[in-house]
């Protein structure tokens, strides 16, 4: 139930970027919404914004499980809304490959772009290149900065996870000693998170 919420998250925040005015309307604090119904709601603006069009995700690695998860579930949410999903990745988490992947996106003439961003500034020109084409941007785990997209879709907050991996390692080792981090690359938000949430810890 979680991975379907958050692949129609995804191409929900698509769509309705696609849109002049496309938003749910405020909900009374007072009065929560049931799952079920905002899921059904959520569909249903999702299916009117999105019928027909095209849309790529762009992956930093093809080779991790997770990704290759979230694009399944990203293009099984895009058939159920009659969208057809279009998926590009590259080896080696390369920005340099996923610029070239974006912009032929860009050339093809997609109606929106979600992106694994394999560097957190790095993607701004050229996805900056797509919203100035119209194209919706919206980036997936590891984010872009504000200014390369619309918005950001994460799993968890990854500050918080960094926190946990850190107080699993401290248990492991009965609370003494010392411990290495050894992180991706920097650049990379998710890791960066990670290792905040780890000093902060």
């Amino acid at each position: 139930m979680i991975k379907r919420i958050i692949s129609l998250v995804i191409v929900l925040a698509i769509a309705c970027t696609s849109l002049v005015g496309c938003s749910a309307p405020a909900a009374e604090e007072s009065a929560p919404v049931e799952e079920a119904v905002a899921e059904e709601a959520a569909e249903e603006a999702a299916e009117e914004a999105g019928s027909g069009k095209v849309f790529g995700f762009v992956s930093k690695t093809t080779a991790d499980p997770m990704f290759i998860g979230t694009y399944d579930g990203f293009a099984e949410a895009c058939a159920e809304l009659g969208i057809e999903a279009i998926y590009r990745g590259t080896d080696d988490a390369s920005a340099e490959k996923e610029i070239e992947i974006i912009n032929q996106f860009i050339s093809q003439g997609v109606d929106g772009i979600a992106v694994i961003a394999a560097d957190y500034d790095a993607l701004e020109a050229v996805l900056q290149q797509a919203m100035d084409a119209g194209i919706p941007v919206v980036s997936v785990d590891s984010a872009a900065n504000p200014a390369s997209r619309m918005t950001h879709v994460d799993f968890c907050n990854t500050v918080t996870l960094g926190r946990k991996m850190f107080q699993s390692a401290a248990k492991a080792c009965d609370y003494k000693g010392q411990v290495a981090v050894l992180s991706g690359d920097p650049r990379v938000a998710v890791f960066a998170d990670f290792e905040q949430g780890i000093r902060l810890e």
